[in-house]
């Protein structure tokens, strides 16, 4: 699957931004935590776990680990050394916010709204939404 771009090693600090998660009706602003790691020659990246994709998407973090372990989902293009060994998975901001934009929009051309919800007995086109990210997920995004 996707290769990685190198192993970042340094953890400058912490930053934060707002996603908008699905609520009842609507799509809420909520603010996550994401980590700024120097990649060299003075450049960084602010990276985000799983769990912050998942949410963004409305699905689990199990549900993004087995996609990406069955191949559905791009691998994640980031590996980071010393942090918690248990966070494999690491995705940028634009990562993010490319799957919501995608998710979002298959939502409303599936069920007519965005604010639809549905169960994992619905069909939703994961498999466009799949390939959708493995054309632009890239290792510099």
């Amino acid at each position: 699957m996707g290769a990685s771009t190198g192993r970042l090693n340094i953890q400058v600090r912490n930053v934060e931004i707002d996603v908008y998660v699905p609520e009842v009706s609507t799509w809420i602003p909520q603010t996550f935590r994401g980590r700024v790691f120097a990649v060299g020659n003075g450049e960084e990246v602010v990276l985000f776990t799983a769990g912050v994709l998942a949410s963004a998407i409305a699905r689990t973090t199990q549900s993004i680990c087995a996609w990406e372990r069955d191949g559905k989902l791009p691998a994640s293009t980031f590996e980071v050394e010393g942090v918690d060994p248990r966070i494999k998975r690491w995705y940028s901001e634009t990562q993010i916010r490319m799957a919501q934009n995608c998710f979002r929009r298959l939502l409303r051309e599936t069920f007519g709204s965005e604010n639809a919800k549905y169960s994992t007995n619905q069909h939703f086109p994961h498999t466009e939404f799949f390939d959708y990210l493995k054309k632009h997920w890239n290792p510099t995004t």
